[in-house]
């Protein structure tokens, strides 16, 4: 296995971002581990996406044709002299173009054409999904959200492959039919052409069951509607899906705010696709609202959504889910007997989790599993208490009924003071979640067995929406499966080094991370003496090395051993899950013999805190450690190693958009902070400072460059890269609001040699610490470093 991993870019173009996608998907495939492209080069893979969505997009005959639903004439003839140059078509379709204009037969033409057109549409809709699936995007199907029961649930149904197969090829007998029988009777051709076509809309039109019970279908003419009004709606359901139901189109135009689309026949039959919000899983797509179709027999029939309509719950099997917004992770129950049936406990999805409903009460829909999408909040709440029973299992195969209404209950008497007596042993101070959560149910001496959940990952790939954060993938690839995780992402620099002394701050790699004091007191008690052993030398050096393929070839080498990593891993990823930027400021991880605490930052004189908040681009992991940082300024203005008020400092890297420069003005997306130069001294690196918003809004784009944090900084020699810091537009003391308290010298010599100390003294160890905390003692060591 080759160990040179591909480089990472920050504004690819569509084709290099296909290029560096495949390069990463053979490179894992060799080490056998998956490619998880969308943590190590988030650029490359949300780049292929948005080129993806574009390409769907342009293939589209609704929307070429701006849902025109004109019966075949002139205006159509352009689409099906196209099917000449779609390597799909048929040779012989080749002549029937040739030779349409020509025909005399008005009533014969409109039927062949409207056939053509059917065909042409459907061709493009196959084309799609194989570009789909060779971009590994899709499989052999893909979904559409239709209204069930009167607006209140919007079902997920599959379009396979297979089905639109069976279609084109009916179509193709269909207009041989019609070309084969056209010199004879009219009437003889539409008998002939219904006898086709009815068995053949019976399998299309089965995801469709309300437009097949709609639609009166005793004519050619209507029959040929249905065909019409079922093509387009495969046709926009596959951009839909592109833009995972809830695409806002931006990729057509940047001012287009589509809300509704419709398709309507003189026959009739009708479909409307609305923008609607959903019930549970609303706060799963962060609010967004996902395109559902209504289809009838009328625009009478379909009501108009109402501003106060009911929210949807969805309706589908997981795998389907997963497809959409997955992945998806099943955590399974152990079999009590052989070949019994897989059962589930919970869906972990993302942002939470899926439960079955505890209260057993029967679906609205016959034969589906009443479900609810708890955040992670709402599922350690539910978890810890012991107010519910755990809720029943579920089956691979079921069907689920996600969005169970949440009532309040106006008759409890029960209070949150009676709450707090009762569970106020189990509470904890907010902050990172204790790595020691990782022990429940296994003492130190069985951690070499690595135990973990029995868990497995549901097909599905990463998409567009929801926008997972990068620290939410890791959390899931981490925890559920390590031994597949792309290791990579330990190169990838999400991490964020707080100085404890200067409070400046820099971006580091995740290993280096995990290579800090703090953090190997953290390792060692998740896995007692783990760096002793064979696989845990050999790590510590593959972190330590400064090649980023070194990582990779220990994950080659230790392919056992990758469980045991992983655990060491999440521990890490698990404490400081809560740090980066929040709502007031930045909140970083503070740990110290033992103790996994947090400390908050004041965004106000930290204005660079805003730029390290999580995204689908990028991930914060924040830690204050034994180190000064500084970055000394002939004008004496930044924070140094004393108790003066001076400005904090990050440190990180960027690229920049091709044919920007670098000068006055810098935009770092997808944060919208804008920022400017501070001055152009030489010899120095670019200083930025925030600047303020109605600057921002009166100067707009001008002399304004566009960038993105590097995630990898090996470099492209073909990118821009710049390695900037910004500062603080206010003044703190180490980025605090007051200074700090220095130890006397009797006080470090207690925190050097606490134990003989304590002994001399007569002090107890509570007592110690009690003199150490009121003296608010620096916990570490300093050892400078100069930006």
């Amino acid at each position: 296995m080759p160990v040179t991993s591909p480089d990472a870019s920050v504004f690819p173009t569509a084709e290099e971002a296909s290029r560096k996608v495949e390069d990463w998907q053979a490179f894992a495939e060799q080490g056998n581990f998956d490619a998880d492209v969308h943590i190590v080069d988030p650029h490359a893979h949300y780049t292929m996406l948005d080129s993806l969505e574009r390409s769907v997009i342009l293939r589209s005959q609704y929307l070429r044709q701006a849902g025109d639903s004109t019966s075949f004439g002139p205006e159509k003839y352009a689409m099906i002299q196209e099917l000449k140059m779609m390597p799909m078509t048929p040779a012989w379709v080749y002549n029937l173009v040739a030779g349409f204009q020509g025909k005399e037969d008005l009533a014969n033409r409109k039927i062949i054409g409207c056939l053509c057109e059917v065909y042409r549409v459907l061709l493009g809709v196959i084309e799609g999904l194989e570009l789909l699936k060779r971009l590994q995007k899709s499989k052999d199907m893909y979904s559409m959200l239709l209204e069930r029961l009167d607006g209140t649930v919007a079902e997920l149904v599959p379009i396979r492959r297979e089905t639109l197969i069976t279609f084109k090829e009916g179509l193709e007998v269909s207009i041989s039919v019609a070309l084969r029988l056209e010199s004879t009777d009219l009437g003889g051709m539409r008998n002939a052409l219904m006898e086709c076509l009815l068995p053949l809309l019976e399998s299309v039109l089965a995801p469709f069951g309300d437009l097949a019970r709609t639609s009166d279908i005793t004519d050619l003419g209507k029959t040929l509607g249905v065909c019409r009004v079922s093509v387009y709606m495969l046709d926009l359901g596959l951009v839909l899906y592109a833009g995972s139901h809830a695409s806002t189109f931006d990729t057509l135009d940047a001012d287009q705010h589509i809300q509704s689309m419709d398709f309507e026949l003189e026959s009739g039959t009708y479909f409307i696709c609305n923008k609607r919000p959903l019930a549970c899983l609303d706060g799963f797509l962060d609010a967004k609202s996902v395109w559902v179709f209504q289809v009838g027999d009328s625009r009478a029939a379909i009501p108009r959504v109402a501003s106060d309509r009911r929210k949807l719950s969805i309706l589908t099997t997981i795998d389907v889910l997963a497809d959409v917004w997955g992945p998806v992770w099943a955590e399974a129950r152990p079999a009590h007997t052989h070949g019994e049936k897989q059962r589930i406990r919970k869906y972990h999805v993302s942002k939470g989790c899926i439960w079955r409903d505890r209260a057993g009460n029967a679906s609205e829909i016959l034969g589906a599993v009443k479900c609810h999408w708890y955040n992670w909040a709402q599922d350690y709440a539910r978890r810890v208490s012991s107010l519910f029973t755990d809720a029943a299992d579920m089956y691979l195969d079921d069907k689920l009924l996600i969005g169970t209404d949440l009532e309040p209950n106006t008759e409890c008497q029960y209070t949150l003071q009676e709450h707090q007596a009762t569970y106020g042993h189990i509470m904890r101070p907010l902050g990172p979640k204790p790595s020691t959560w990782r022990l429940d149910g296994a003492t130190a001496a069985l951690q070499f067995t690595a135990p973990k959940v029995i868990a497995f990952q549901i097909q599905g790939n990463v998409k567009k929406v929801p926008e997972t954060t990068i620290k939410q993938f890791l959390i899931d690839k981490w925890g559920l499966e390590p031994e597949r995780a792309n290791p990579g992402c330990l190169n990838s620099h999400f991490g964020v080094e707080i100085s404890h002394c200067s409070g400046n701050a820099r971006r580091v790699p995740l290993k280096a991370i995990l290579q800090m004091n703090p953090i190997q007191e953290l390792l060692e008690r998740q896995i007692p003496g783990w760096g002793m052993t064979d696989w845990g030398l050999a790590f510590r050096r593959a972190m330590s090395n400064g090649s980023k393929n070194a990582i990779f070839k220990f994950w080659k080498d230790y392919v056992d051993a990758r469980p045991l990593v992983g655990q060491l891993v999440q521990s890490v990823l698990d404490v400081l899950d809560d740090t980066g930027q929040y709502e007031k400021g930045l909140r970083a991880g503070f740990l110290y013999c033992g103790s996994e605490l947090c400390i908050h930052i004041n965004e106000r004189n930290n204005e660079w805190a805003g730029l390290l908040k999580d995204s689908y681009l990028m991930a914060t992991y924040a830690i204050v450690n034994d180190v000064c940082l500084e970055y000394r300024r002939p004008d004496d203005t930044t924070a140094i190693c004393n108790d003066e008020a001076r400005y904090t400092v990050l440190q990180t890297q960027i690229g920049l958009r091709k044919d920007d420069e670098l000068k006055e003005r810098l935009k770092i997306v997808p944060n919208t902070q804008t920022f400017k130069s501070v001055d152009d001294s030489p010899g120095l690196r670019i200083l930025l400072v925030p600047e303020m918003p109605l600057k921002r809004a009166f100067l707009g784009n001008y002399n304004l460059a566009i960038g993105k944090e590097l995630v990898d900084r090996s470099g492209n020699p073909f990118e821009r890269f710049e390695k900037v810091s910004i500062r603080a537009s206010g003044k703190s003391f180490g980025g605090m609001a007051y200074p700090r308290a220095r130890a006397s010298l009797a006080a470090q010599a207690m925190l050097v040699d606490s134990e003989s100390v304590a002994a001399q003294e007569g002090l107890t160890q509570l007592e110690l610490e009690k003199i150490l905390k009121e003296q608010n003692l620096s916990m570490y060591g300093i050892g400078t470093w100069h930006f």
